[in-house]
């Protein structure tokens, strides 16, 4: 890789911050005591060493400079500067949009597969993306980049920050299919495709047409469709490259095992899920408070899965020698409300410890133990009204009121 290229995936990959060359403290002046020893003695010069470290940060400066913008023709530097200039120091998006389609930068003559090319092209659909709600024209951006990164696959084996790139794009396509288009599929399809980039498999990324907002609701659960006996997954490590963090592929796990959740595949994302908290335990990027937290969000999916397992799977299909579904639900929410306390309870952790609460009230209720079903759900509306969580209080009060129902069906 050379030098420009090197140069230029600082200016299009990370935030750019404006720098400014400042004089160089100089050493202390000497005396203006009158004394005769100070005013004969002749003055010293600054010893060499410490001129040159003293100058270092104005050549840092002028080597970032330089190998910033003059990767670039001398006719695209002006607008790019303009570009980014109005993109992260002023409130002008569409201002910042213009300049990146400019003709200098659009003509730059450089190749349309380049860092240079493709990191303007990152940069407008973040723009798109993030300050102008136009999801299209992001989704549009991310994905012809992706597919011009993808024909270099064999290249980016050496080379990481290549591929965590495309692994980052994928998941954003990933999310704003989700969230913006409801197209949960789609979604599902970018999610799988970035986990098994990270873990070693080099497939060409998927193709898909522009979605419509709104999208399709998850499909109903089918009860005539044929299902295996239910065992509770088993787990089994997973040797992940040196570039891929535990950040980077447990976000991804996070996001595809929701998607099978909410596609009504309980199972799927009961063993995803499994996996992400697996990899949790590995990330050392985390804070204590912070990994604590994390952990309890994923103990109360997991509980939540237990549940829609329980729902959907018919008794006759768990082996009788396995503990429930719902008792391992249970220990599940049990372990969310010790980890949310860990972290900090309310203060720290708040939602993590409602959630608990009230996923322990479900299981309760499903094991018809309406009595402690209730107390839970109290305690799940009292803590959610006390940090203002309106979820959390609606979760409680349909929780309670379902427990209040079955309890008036009593004979």
């Amino acid at each position: 890789m050379n030098a420009a290229s090197r140069a230029f995936r600082f200016l299009a990959f990370k935030r750019g911050s404006i720098v400014h060359a400042t004089r160089p403290r100089t050493r202390g002046q000497t005396s203006f005591h009158t004394d005769s020893a100070s005013v004969s003695r002749p003055r010293r010069l600054p010893h060499p060493a410490v001129v040159i470290i003293s100058l270092l940060p104005l050549a840092a400066y002028g080597v970032w400079y330089w190998y910033t913008y003059n990767t670039f023709p001398s006719g695209a530097r002006r607008p790019l500067r303009r570009a980014m200039m109005k993109h992260y120091y002023t409130d002008d998006p569409k201002g910042a949009v213009g300049e990146y389609l400019s003709d200098e930068c659009r003509k730059a003559g450089l190749q349309n597969d380049s860092n240079e090319i493709t990191g303007i092209q990152l940069r407008l659909a973040e723009m798109y993306d993030t300050h102008l709600a136009s999801p299209k024209d992001a989704l549009a951006l991310y994905t012809t980049v992706l597919h011009m990164l993808s024909g270099h696959i064999t290249a980016t084996d050496d080379d990481p920050q290549q591929m965590k790139k495309m692994v980052g794009i994928a998941h954003r396509l990933g999310d704003i299919h989700r969230d913006y288009f409801n197209d949960l599929s789609t979604a599902r399809e970018w999610y799988e495709w970035a986990i098994r980039f990270m873990i070693g498999f080099r497939e060409h990324p998927p193709t898909s047409p522009m979605p419509e907002i709104g999208g399709a609701d998850p499909p109903a659960f089918v009860p005539d469709e044929p299902v295996a006996p239910y065992t509770s997954p088993a787990t089994k490590p997973v040797k992940l490259p040196d570039w891929v963090s535990p950040t980077d592929i447990g976000s991804a796990m996070e996001a595809l095992a929701g998607i099978y959740s909410r596609q009504n595949r309980p199972q799927l994302a009961l063993a995803v899920y499994l996996r992400a908290l697996e990899i949790l335990d590995t990330d050392n990027s985390l804070s204590t408070a912070d990994r604590h937290c994390r952990k309890a969000i994923l103990q109360n999916n997991i509980a939540e899965t237990h549940i829609a397992v329980s729902s959907s799977i018919p008794p006759s299909s768990v082996p009788t020698e396995s503990p429930s579904i719902l008792s391992q639900a249970l220990e599940w929410t049990t372990k969310a409300a010790a980890s949310a306390q860990l972290a900090g309870g309310l203060e720290t952790c708040p939602e993590c410890t409602v959630c608990a609460e009230c996923n322990t009230g479900t299981i309760k209720h499903m094991m018809k133990d309406y009595k402690a079903a209730k107390r839970h759900f109290v305690t799940c509306r009292d803590l959610a009204a006390e940090i203002k969580f309106v979820d959390g209080v609606k979760a409680a009060r349909e929780g309670m009121q379902r427990v209040n129902d079955s309890i008036a069906q009593l004979p």
